[in-house]
């Protein structure tokens, strides 16, 4: 049996609809709550998640329209960016005998209207525009939350346009560059983000950029320098001291300020290939830091359905008050995750600036006492790399037995005779599996939300883990063939086949996406979005799976398993999870 739980499996991916995606700008005059504005810019966005779901009112034979309440956003210069109200009834529609598009309240009146002879023999159902037309709006406003509205008295400039694409990708963090460096205060340095999408750079809502100067000592600034960048519109925002400001990336760009940060949009640059959408631009850390400051950088990407890959450390920045470094040094990786008695190894790169031809000395620091540190080669002139090796076999005969792993940090110094470096990165000690506890929250006897919690050594400096992922297995013995059976990788879920010989992608937890075999359908929104990091935990998700009712009445048990980068993995192990009302 355990023989068959190790064997090679094929991973399948789940076919998915398409969504719609509508995206009407201009500029108007008109009242955001009980505040007004005049010849603002504005930008609603509204995601149709199944291009099949467009509806036919009652009241207009002719009019295609979206549901009510469809998923939007809108943005207006000087105000920032909201969501629709949750029970709001704004939709997108077409009517053709008008050539006329816009916003309305569903079944009920028009909020903001374009005409053009194009939308005469256009469906709401495919790709089109932008186009332009003569535009109308009107008094009854949208519901933005509990007491805003927003309304218009009047609006130019209107343009209307329509995407039709795929659905259901994972979007990832894919790089930053450079992912390291240093620079005094004051300086302008230049960045480029790159993010994915596996359903195509179309199905990209945008990335969230920040550089956190958040500390272990609770001092610091968390959003130093913290941007959004929305791909449809090609803006950049910043936040500064609560408020969100907007401007356009490259021509007709303009300053934007952060908390302590500043970015010129006009010399920014977006581009697209593939998969992948990245962003190019210069920032200019304002800190005046009495030692040299170094931040963390951390990316996110999020698609249209307003799935992400949560905030992925993509590299660090160190900024001096006064003159910096002649050179920039960085650690990789920034965890490892090894077994007691296991050496773990990290390389050291050093970039000069021009010009800089010095020797540069390192040396390491491990936050617990037995470990040893050692440099291969011990220093370096002018660009290089070294490895780092630090032991831990000496660790538990310093801490007072049982000795159950843990998290450490190593802080690394690269000195020359110009100046120095210093950077942390973390080494976790692992003499076990992660731990596991599974609670079950039942909304009915066939529909079940299992809140999965690891528990294992945890990194110093941020939360994160070496957990490399969990099973749960239901099934009435240890046998993966029909049965239940669901594997999350801290990025996307998958079920087994009725054979268990394939694999099907769920997608990310907390998504749309479901998959589906004889016994069961794992996935769907009911999912959080995890893993969530929790401090001297781990990881702790929530599992959606309804349960076949052929399935459900039979004696089934919860098998459960997971493992850690260290190596180590738990053998299948009957677990009942707390609350549990059974499957039965």
């Amino acid at each position: 049996m355990r023989q068959f739980f190790s064997a090679f499996f094929i991973f399948v991916g789940l076919a998915a609809g398409d969504t719609l995606t509508f995206n009407i700008s201009g500029t108007g005059s008109g009242h955001w709550g009980a505040q007004t504005f005049t010849d603002a810019a504005f930008t609603f966005t509204f995601l149709l998640q199944d291009a099949d779901n467009l509806r036919q009112p009652s009241c207009c034979a002719i009019v295609r329209s979206t549901p009510a309440g469809t998923s939007g956003t809108v943005s207006v210069a000087g105000f920032g960016t909201s969501s629709f109200g949750a029970n709001g009834n704004q939709a997108v529609f077409v009517n053709p005998a008008a050539s006329s598009v816009g916003i309305w309240h569903y079944n009920l009146s028009d909020f903001l209207t374009v005409a053009n002879p194009a939308f005469s023999a256009w469906d709401l159902s495919t790709t089109i525009g932008p186009f332009t037309g003569t535009t109308f709006a009107y008094s009854l406003s949208l519901d933005l939350g509990p007491g805003v509205g927003l309304a218009f008295t009047s609006v130019s400039n209107v343009t209307f346009s329509a995407r039709r694409g795929t659905r259901g990708g994972v979007p990832a963090v894919v790089s930053m560059s450079p992912g390291f460096g240093n620079s005094s205060s004051g300086v302008a340095n230049t960045f480029q983000f790159v993010v994915s999408d596996t359903a195509g750079v179309s199905d990209l809502q945008g990335m969230n950029i920040v550089f956190s100067d958040a500390r272990l000592n609770r001092t610091g600034d968390p959003y130093a320098c913290w941007l959004w960048f929305q791909r449809s519109d090609n803006t950049l925002s910043a936040y500064n001291k609560g408020v969100w400001r907007t401007a356009p990336v490259g021509p007709g760009g303009s300053i934007l300020n952060g908390n302590l940060c500043s970015v010129d949009t006009a010399a920014a640059v977006s581009a697209t290939g593939g998969n992948n959408l990245s962003l190019s631009a210069p920032v200019t850390f304002e800190n005046q830091p009495v030692q040299p400051d170094t931040m963390q950088a951390y990316v996110r990407a999020a698609n249209n359905e307003n799935v992400d890959s949560g905030y992925q450390q993509a590299g660090m920045f160190t900024v001096y008050a006064g003159p910096s470094p002649n050179f920039t040094m960085n650690v990789t990786p920034a965890f490892r995750d090894v077994a007691l008695g296991s050496d773990a190894t990290y390389t050291v790169t050093v970039v000069p600036k021009p010009g800089f031809n010095e020797t540069v000395t390192f040396s390491a620091d491990v936050g617990v006492y037995g470990p040893t540190s050692t440099f291969e080669p011990s220093s370096i002139t002018g660009a290089g790399s070294s490895i780092l090796t630090v032991t831990t076999h000496g660790i538990a005969d310093n801490i007072f037995p049982p000795y159950l792993g843990g998290g450490y940090p190593v802080s690394v110094s690269g000195q020359s005779s110009s100046g120095q470096i210093g950077q942390a990165v973390d080494l976790l000690v692992e003499v076990d599996a992660p731990a596991v506890q599974v609670f079950d929250s039942p909304g009915s006897t066939l529909s079940h939300v299992y809140t999965v919690a690891l528990r294992d050594a945890i990194a110093d400096s941020n939360w994160a883990t070496g957990i490399t992922g969990f099973n749960l297995l239901f099934a009435p013995s240890l046998d993966g063939r029909r049965a239940c059976w669901v594997f999350y990788d801290g990025t996307t879920l998958w079920l087994a086949s009725d054979d268990s010989s394939t694999w099907t992608s769920a997608g990310p937890l907390g998504s749309i996406r479901t998959a589906q075999n004889s016994q069961c359908t794992a996935g769907g929104p009911a999912g959080s979005p995890g893993p969530r990091l929790y401090p001297h935990i781990g990881w702790q998700v929530n599992v959606p799976i309804t349960f076949n009712p052929g399935f459900a009445a039979g004696a089934n048990l919860l098998w459960v398993r997971a493992g850690n980068l260290a190596g180590f993995g738990s053998d299948y192990f009957w677990y009942a999870p707390i609350t549990y009302h059974g499957v039965n």
